[in-house]
């Protein structure tokens, strides 16, 4: 009887995490993958801004995105991963 309180009690007054926060985080293939994607994307965008308005918009994501890409890549020779290589 007391386990069933008590387990009502941690379902009802326990905050629940998110359902975010129970997914398994992307592997770092995965994570290396998307970062790629993310500067192929910004490089695209990049190369066919026209609007003077936009292009430090542009050359801003351009820098973050290679910035991402770089820490991804570097912490994924740091664990050892290795991987099929695309060409972008």
């Amino acid at each position: 009887m007391k386990s069933a309180v008590s387990g009502l009690i941690d379902k009802v007054l326990l905050p629940q995490p998110p359902e975010a926060l129970k997914e398994k985080p992307p592997s770092m293939l995965e994570a290396v993958e998307q970062a790629r994607l993310e500067w192929l994307a910004a490089r695209r965008y990049f190369e066919t801004v026209t609007d003077p308005d936009l292009i430090d918009h542009a050359v801003y994501l351009l820098e973050a995105a290679q910035r991402k890409y770089t820490y991804v890549l570097k912490k994924a020779r740091e664990s050892n991963v290795r991987g099929k290589t695309s060409t972008g």
